[in-house]
């Protein structure tokens, strides 16, 4: 739709601000190891705050599967950093206890609408989505998403 937002097909819940719906390392302009900008704001729309923060802590700690960390990116060395790392989101973005309990339990239902998402919008053929749903292993039809669900289900701790 000209002029309107690319909502998801997943419901996020209640809008409360205007989200990026892609927060993650590879939409961030940094400047000095300073995040000065985001950029690819194609998907966004209103949303809820902690739908934004859910999707950053799992990209930028990240919170994603072993055999995922590499495609991703990151060195297997960023693991047993994970609990650091996530403590260092909720310090900077200042999550109160409530907050940051919402946040954790919002984790695996946002990487699972990523999931959705991208699987919805390829069948319906939006540009660049059948892409992104036909690339190579290890993501070839959002299998990341659903390793990375599988290991936060194997491994509840590392959401804590």
């Amino acid at each position: 739709m000209a002029g309107g937002w690319q909502a998801s097909p997943v419901p996020a819940g209640p809008p409360e601000v205007i989200c990026h719906n892609d927060t993650a390392p590879w939409n961030m302009i940094t400047d000095d190891g300073s995040v000065v900008a985001f950029v690819d704001w194609d998907t966004a729309a209103p949303g809820p705050r902690m739908w934004d923060l859910a999707y950053l802590a799992y990209t930028l700690v990240p919170l994603a599967a072993p055999e995922n960390l590499g495609p991703m990116g990151w060195p297997p060395e960023v693991r047993p950093l994970a609990a650091e790392r996530l403590a260092a989101l909720r310090d900077g973005y200042g999550c109160t206890p409530a907050q940051w309990e919402e946040l954790l339990a919002i984790v695996p239902a946002r990487i699972e609408a990523a999931y959705d998402t991208m699987r919805i919008w390829a069948a319906e053929d939006r540009p660049g989505w059948r892409a992104q749903w036909e690339q190579a292993e290890p993501w070839r039809h959002g299998s990341g998403y659903l390793r990375d669900l599988e290991f936060l289900r194997r491994h509840p701790e590392i959401l804590r």
